[in-house]
């Protein structure tokens, strides 16, 4: 996969804009299309993409092209897509940053993102003691105690940067994102100019 093709759905009229967007991040074989841009680059180039794109909704990954006239046809062109080779690689751990959107249920279960077998948790990172957190939350009878308890392990331990956002606001744990400035079109606009502190200095 060391050529990878991204399609960038944009809203109708602001292609050209969106595709001098790609431009200036001097990525190859740029072309606007309605309702999209299309171009291609390596894995290197996707985080650039998402962090610098301002009009486009979103970067997908092209896996494959063919015509589909009915359900059955898309459904078997999408079966026959390389699905191995991402399903290896998540297996394997091989990735550098996991980008996951997670709904938590109305109790506020973390397990899918943080107990080892989580649904969410593609690097199967693991720790005792947030699994123990975690089992306590759940049965707590003071909730909001063993949520406090559980939130500061995972401030100290960081296995996650949880980001909630709406709209044009943007949450975060207080003094870890500096410089973060949502727009409406944008919530994460620049992103790759703020400064995300981990560690306690």
């Amino acid at each position: 996969m060391s050529e990878l093709q991204f399609t960038i759905p944009t809203l109708f009229g602001l292609e050209g804009v969106c595709a001098d967007e790609v431009r200036r991040l001097e990525l190859p074989q740029v072309k606007a299309e309605n309702g999209r841009v299309l171009c291609t680059g390596s894995a290197a180039d996707l985080p650039r993409l998402n962090l610098n794109i301002r009009t486009g909704e979103r970067v997908l990954l092209t896996l494959g092209r063919f015509r589909a006239g009915d359900f059955d046809a898309l459904f078997e062109g999408v079966r026959a897509l390389p699905w191995e080779e991402y399903a290896a690689a998540l297996a394997a751990g091989d990735f550098d940053l996991y980008y996951g959107e997670a709904r938590l249920t109305a109790d506020w279960n973390l397990g899918s993102l943080l107990e080892p077998a989580g649904t969410l948790n593609y690097g199967r990172w693991s720790n005792p003691d947030t699994s123990r957190l975690l089992a306590e939350f759940a049965g707590a009878e003071d909730r909001a105690a063993a949520m406090r308890s559980l939130c500061a392990h995972l401030r100290d331990q960081a296995p996650i940067l949880p980001v909630c956002f709406k709209s044009t606001s943007v949450l975060t744990q207080a003094e870890v994102v500096e410089g973060l400035a949502p727009t409406a079109a944008e919530p994460f606009y620049a992103l790759s100019q703020c400064l995300i502190h981990l560690e306690g200095e």
